[in-house]
């Protein structure tokens, strides 16, 4: 693995992905370098520096090289592989209504492409202390995402 790319991953992130899926977790990390680069190219898009509060997945924002339009890249760890399939699944059915819309995905590198939101505002941050704004947001969130299933 590229040291310095390593080294720039947040903390957390590592230890979250090496102590949860050990070795398969350390050569996924190896292999992220090349999979970033290759869903770049597939795409059209640079992918900056990941964001600073990573857990479970590689998210980082991004731009498009044909109109410089932004968004944002998550990769999924391929042991996660039905999580992922279930998220995008959930994603497309939302359409963007009550949810992030997703804009692509591939299911080879478990990557998604989604629309980026503005401000982008951590709820936890916003809602903390206040538990009836976190009940009145999720209770908004709930409306404008819930439709029959298909």
């Amino acid at each position: 693995m590229r040291d310095d790319f390593f080294r720039a991953l947040p903390r957390k992130f590592k230890e979250v992905i090496l102590g949860a899926f050990r070795d398969k977790g350390r050569r996924w990390l190896e292999r992220l370098p090349e999979i970033i680069a290759e869903i770049e190219r597939a795409w059209s898009i640079e992918i900056k520096k990941p964001f600073p509060n990573l857990s479970y997945h590689f998210v980082a924002p991004c731009v498009s090289l044909a109109d410089s339009s932004e968004a944002v890249v998550k990769i999924a760890f391929p042991g996660e592989a039905k999580g992922f399939v279930r998220e995008a699944k959930t994603l497309e059915f939302c359409g963007g209504e009550g949810a992030v819309k997703l804009l692509r995905r591939d299911d080879k590198r478990f990557a998604m492409l989604l629309e980026k939101l503005s401000p982008g505002e951590n709820l936890k941050i916003v809602c903390r202390g206040n538990e009836r704004k976190a009940v009145e947001i999720a209770i908004e969130t709930m409306r404008r995402f819930w439709r029959e299933p298909p």
